[in-house]
């Protein structure tokens, strides 16, 4: 079976004043790092969020409720700030999100969704292992983990279809992780860090289910409206490794 994963490949056009490599590490662990300079002309709030993540080269998991006739973002344009003022600037427009730092990922949200018991991401596994496995095959495995949680089989077929893309490195077998007691949420965080060049998103459908009556639908695509057949996140790569 071939992974229904989108892996996308989107590098934002963004002007902001590029921390060294040691201060990229420090975003990771600190909210309060100071950034120079920050523009965002992305209508999205989404866009914005992922211009700011491969700007700064920081993982980051984006959990947004698609609703019908968004608003547009206004432009963000930021002098001598921290990034969480950054964060704080872009979803003043949209009441209900909320960030915070785990597992080395900033991770933005809906309050409204992150306990509910139809958000896919709150399904939580005894336990999850990869070892030596790249972003496409992690993708897949989390894919057969979560539909085991609807009919339990004793196996898939076949594996991931991908081709080689030295500028993403989503084809590197750099991931090996092991959780215990952790939600999908926290296994995408983890899969993003340890990968080291992901971001990942996850539009949700609150107001449509998905087949299987449980969980809320989620979108094809970060730009797309229509519903996925089957759960759905999608991999951005933060950075062009050719660059």
């Amino acid at each position: 079976m071939r992974n229904s994963r989108t892996i996308r490949v989107v590098f934002a056009a963004v002007v902001i004043a590029l921390p060294s490599m040691a201060s990229a590490q420090t975003l990771r662990n600190n909210l309060t790092q100071r950034i120079d300079t920050f523009d965002s002309y992305n209508t999205s709030p989404v866009g914005q969020l992922i211009d700011l993540a491969q700007t700064l080269g920081v993982s980051v998991g984006i959990e947004w409720l698609d609703i019908p006739d968004e608003k547009s973002s206004p432009p963000v344009h930021l002098r001598k700030t921290t990034l969480r003022n950054v964060l704080q600037r872009i979803l003043a427009p949209y009441p209900g999100y909320s960030f915070d730092l785990t597992n080395g990922v900033i991770h933005v949200f809906s309050t409204a969704l992150v306990r509910d018991k139809k958000n896919f991401l709150n399904i939580r596994f005894a336990q999850f292992r990869l070892e030596r496995v790249n972003l496409f095959q992690a993708s897949y495995e989390l894919t057969n983990a979560l539909r085991d949680v609807i009919q339990p089989r004793s196996g898939y077929g076949g594996g991931t279809g991908y081709g080689r893309n030295p500028s993403t490195g989503f084809d590197v077998r750099n991931i090996n992780l092991f959780a215990k007691n952790s939600t999908a949420r926290t296994i995408l965080d983890l899969i993003a860090a340890k990968q080291g060049n992901a971001l990942w998103v996850v539009r949700l459908k609150q107001n449509q289910m998905m087949d299987n009556g449980r969980f809320y639908a989620q979108t094809v695509s970060t730009v797309s409206k229509e519903a996925a057949p089957d759960f759905h996140w999608e991999f951005i790569p933060l950075k062009d490794l050719k660059k």
